[in-house]
């Protein structure tokens, strides 16, 4: 298994040298940057991240107004402290940040496709689409793993058309239960006489055979 916390670099420059490449029928349009602790003192793109996240909120299981804080506070325990997981910054061709993507539950076998957002516009309309396919060619060649899953909202129609796109299948779909307590949301999986909501949760899964077979026809 690759050491993700390797990627994971205390500059900004060592995380753009670590990039990987975004492109859209062999044309560059972009990179995935490796977030380190160099992210930590960037104070506007910490902003930036809450500020997506809120106009995110209904597309995740946890909805709590995000803080600078808060983004800041899981920026450094998990997506950088956690070595199961690491988050990219989407980057366009003139080196703005336009949204973010990254892996979870890393291990020798599988990871799990997370925490997708284009925060604001920029760059080319399939800059999402490539960047998760990139990300998602990277895990499978580079991490070596034979499998990436996702959980995504069955209310989550634009997601689900991308993640259809790149080959993913849905495998289950579970009920869901939303509790609020102290202004701070969670849905946790239920059965269906628990449900609550009128959604479900999607889990969508992708085989490396599946995603090789799709790329070579791509490409």
């Amino acid at each position: 298994m690759i050491e993700l916390g390797l990627l994971k670099s205390a500059s900004l420059s060592g995380a753009q040298s670590r990039a990987i490449a975004i492109e859209s029928q062999s044309v560059p349009i972009g990179r995935l940057v490796p977030v380190g602790r160099w992210i930590l003192d960037d104070d506007e793109t910490i902003q930036e991240l809450a500020a997506w996240r809120q106009a995110a909120l209904r597309m995740f299981l946890t909805q709590s107004t995000p803080t600078r804080q808060t983004s800041y506070d899981y920026l450094e325990k998990l997506c950088i402290g956690d070595q199961s997981r690491i988050l990219f910054m989407i980057e366009d061709s003139t080196g703005s940040f336009v949204g973010h993507l990254g892996l979870a539950n890393y291990s020798q076998d599988e990871a799990e496709l997370d925490n997708v957002i284009r925060g604001r516009r920029g760059g080319p309309r399939e800059l999402v689409l490539e960047a998760e396919r990139a990300l998602i060619r990277w895990a499978f060649s580079d991490l070596l793993v034979k499998r990436i899953y996702l959980r995504v909202l069955s209310h989550n129609f634009k997601a689900i058309n991308l993640y259809d796109q790149l080959g993913f299948c849905t495998i289950e779909r579970l009920s869901l239960a939303r509790k609020t307590e102290g202004g701070f949301a969670t849905l946790r999986a239920c059965t269906a006489d628990e449900s609550n909501v009128a959604f479900k949760l999607n889990l969508m899964a992708l085989e490396v055979e599946a995603f090789l077979a799709q790329d070579d026809r791509d490409h």
